[in-house]
């Protein structure tokens, strides 16, 4: 299995990283960052991608990579395994935030909650900000970010912290979404001076 991560098919690649992942590794061993790398590559597959440029027999096998790829990386996350190192797929996690397969983005959220980088959960917050993401995709990553600050603490900017206030406090927006912004605001624990800077602005707003 640890040979086929070197294999010179795509196809044979994943499916290698995949399962050693999903087998949730307890003991080190040198290809362990390969792994991850693997990982993040499968991710970042697309089912847009010209054939046979992507090696792989359709749009809907890329996907199934993608997903399965995903979801490996989100049990890794979610056991806290210390074999396969996360952060090689950091940047595909975040990419896979902005994909246009829902599924996708909301799994890759999910993984992202666990990481411990800004950069993990600005992404995050962006996914939950964002006006053109669906009300589904909104909900499940504001969801994400109130995990993302129950196991990391805050790390947004306070640009980003005080947009998500603004939901809170607006009237005119879906009460779920309201709602949702609410717990993942109230997940960050601000300190009280700087959420009492954050009403005095608003009202002066």
């Amino acid at each position: 299995m640890l040979q086929a991560l070197a294999f010179n098919n795509k196809a044979v690649r994943y499916s290698a990283a995949i399962a050693i992942a999903s087998a949730g590794p307890t003991i080190s061993f040198p290809e362990g960052r390969m792994v991850g790398q693997t990982l993040a590559r499968a991710l970042a597959e697309t089912d847009d991608q010209p054939q046979p440029a992507s090696e792989l027999a359709n749009a809907w096998v890329s996907t199934g990579y993608s997903l399965r790829a995903v979801n490996a990386l989100l049990k890794l996350a979610q056991t806290r395994n210390a074999v396969i190192d996360l952060t090689e797929a950091e940047n595909a996690l975040i990419d896979a935030t902005r994909d246009k397969r829902a599924q996708i983005q909301k799994l890759a959220a999910q993984t992202l909650a666990y990481l411990s980088g800004p950069g993990a959960q600005k992404a995050v917050a962006s996914m939950a900000l964002s006006e053109t993401d669906s009300m589904e995709i909104r909900l499940s990553a504001f969801d994400s970010l109130a995990l993302s600050a129950k196991l990391n603490s805050n790390l947004l900017d306070d640009e980003t912290i005080a947009t998500i206030y603004s939901l809170v406090g607006a009237a005119d927006i879906d009460p779920q979404l309201r709602g949702a912004a609410a717990g993942a605001f109230g997940a960050l624990n601000l300190p009280s001076r700087q959420v009492k800077d954050l009403i005095l602005d608003q009202a002066k707003s």
